[in-house]
């Protein structure tokens, strides 16, 4: 379905920037999943697997996968200068850094120093995992060199045997480092007041994998243990979170406030109330018997969190937080088109140009290629502001902007579904009021699916699924509502299942390429009927 809806003149490289802004927005997961659209779209090509080396290296700290990826480039591509460099500068042995270095500088010279100076240092002592530890320690004092830093660490982890001892202090650094990456990616998550959901926490997942290598070397290190009862408390994986804080109290019961904290955390979230205040109450006590400051303070929010009542909150208590994702979605777009060097406006009138031939269009089926063409180009986002303002003066287009987009989750696949369904959600709250967005999302997703017999039925749980992202609590405040009734049911057949009958209009046309083929095409009619007069003529 993808393809159907996608423009066959969409530009690969709008698609990679658009994955590179994903990424940069803590949004990693997702920007992989478009780069697996885009090849299963287009088939392999050097300036995708390019693309992803660079985001496994950035953001996930993956420096074997980011070589592989470089390597594949350049075989697609010869002529892939960057590729074949950045092979160079990640590859797992000496032999191999020697040989992408020589096809390097045949391809970019300027890059012949910089090379020039790893030989000597190899060629005087120095080992080559050596040389990718050092490196890794110095990309870890940089700025935004995070990712290359735990790259650096792990090409040194696999190129070398080192010490026992220090290997695990290298696992564990490295481990420390894509925790800090989470952490970033995490900031961007609550500047759009959206929780990080666990799956999605890629760099995690990587640092978990490597504590356990750490592990594995040193089974009695409580550091370790309780490094992997936190972030499995991150991750909600709770039960497993309580059995890392044991282990870690186990081997170090005096004077280590920190596992009590996180079994306190997990049992919370577990539902047992009193067991975490008792955890808490130890961790008080531990942390000043140590004299840590730090950890009295944690431990005293835990002890506040854990003494006062659950409250429930309802959705006219996130009302605050829905203006302000409503908010970060427009801070979101203006970086976008910001790096577009250009403007909203700018996507607006293309839009408006790309729908012009709908103007008189009846049904929001014809709206439907125009709407998968702007998910291709720009973020949910984007759509959404673009879309959102074009209401402001048409409200006509607005709706069958959203129907047309209702009929895109049901039957699209992947990024094109998820970026849909976060259309639609966002246009839900700019209604802003919780009882108005409760109000809209049964008329526009509740009634529509118990109304739909086909791939349409299956709307709400996707827009479920989206919410979930969004907030874990959405679902249950937003969608969980009262079933749907006989006139409700009639309403949405004579309403949006009715604009959506029929075969969606197919326009592949960018903007500039319309005019063009408007005029090549009223070209072609004129001779064909000048032909058709001529031979009339002289029959």
């Amino acid at each position: 379905m993808r393809c159907y809806l996608r423009s066959k003149k969409i530009d690969m490289m709008d698609t990679i920037n658009l994955c590179y802004f994903d990424a940069d927005n803590g949004r990693v997961s997702l920007s992989l999943e478009r780069l697996r659209d885009l090849e299963e779209e287009i088939g392999e090509d050097a300036k995708i697997c390019y693309a992803e080396g660079l985001i496994r290296k950035d953001f996930l700290g993956q420096g074997i996968n980011a070589y592989q990826l470089f390597e594949k480039a350049y075989t697609l591509d010869p002529h892939h200068s960057l590729a074949a460099c950045n092979s160079a500068m990640y590859a797992p042995d000496e032999q191999k850094f020697r040989k992408w270095a020589k096809i390097a500088t045949k391809l970019s010279p300027q890059d012949k120093e910089s090379f020039e100076s790893a030989f000597n240092l190899l060629d005087n002592d120095i080992t080559y995992w050596e040389f990718l530890y050092q490196t890794s320690n110095v990309n870890f004092k940089e700025k935004n060199k995070l990712g290359d830093s735990a790259a650096y660490m792990e090409l040194a982890l696999l190129a070398s045997e080192m010490d026992p001892g220090l290997e695990v202090n290298a696992r564990r650094g490295r481990a420390q480092i894509l925790r800090l990456l989470d952490e970033e990616a995490e900031k961007k998550y609550e500047t759009r007041c959206e929780t990080f959901p666990p799956k999605e926490r890629l760099s995690l997942h990587e640092a978990m994998n490597e504590i356990d290598r750490a592990i594995s070397l040193d089974k009695y290190d409580p550091e370790l243990w309780n490094l992997k009862a936190a972030w499995n408390c991150l991750l909600e994986q709770y039960k497993k979170a309580i059995s890392c804080a044991d282990r870690a109290i186990e081997l170090r019961p005096y004077n280590y406030p920190k596992p009590y904290q996180n079994k306190a955390n997990a049992l919370w979230n577990l539902n047992e109330h009193t067991e975490a205040l008792v955890c808490a109450r130890i961790a008080l006590k531990q942390a000043q018997d140590c004299n840590s400051l730090n950890d009295v303070e944690i431990a005293k929010l835990w002890i506040e969190i854990c003494s006062n009542p659950v409250q429930t909150p309802t959705l006219k208590d996130f009302e605050p937080i829905i203006g302000k994702i409503l908010k970060a979605a427009e801070i979101t777009s203006d970086q976008e088109t910001g790096l577009m060097k250009g403007s909203i406006q700018n996507i607006i009138d293309s839009f408006l140009f790309r729908i012009k031939p709908l103007q008189h269009a009846r049904s929001s089926i014809e709206y439907i290629a125009a709407m998968g063409q702007l998910f291709s180009y720009v973020t949910a986002e984007s759509a959404f502001c673009t879309i959102h303002r074009i209401g402001i003066t048409d409200r006509n287009i607005q709706n069958h902007c959203i129907n047309a987009t209702l009929y895109i989750v049901a039957h699209s696949e992947k990024i094109m579904r998820r970026d849909a369904a976060r259309f639609l959600i966002l246009s839900i709250f700019a209604l802003r009021d919780s009882t108005e967005i409760k109000r809209l999302y049964r008329k526009l997703i509740l009634e529509t699916s118990a109304a739909a017999s086909d791939e349409m039925s299956r709307i709400d749980i996707l827009v479920r699924e989206e919410l979930s992202r969004i907030h874990s609590l959405f679902p249950e405040m937003i969608a969980n509502q009262e079933p749907i009734d006989d006139d409700e049911l009639k309403h949405a057949n004579n309403t949006i299942i009715s604009q959506l009958i029929g075969t969606p209009f197919i326009n592949n046309s960018s903007q500039f390429g319309a005019k063009f083929e408007y005029r090549y095409g009223c070209f072609i009619l004129l001779i064909v009927i000048l032909l058709i007069l001529y031979f009339l003529a002289i029959n």
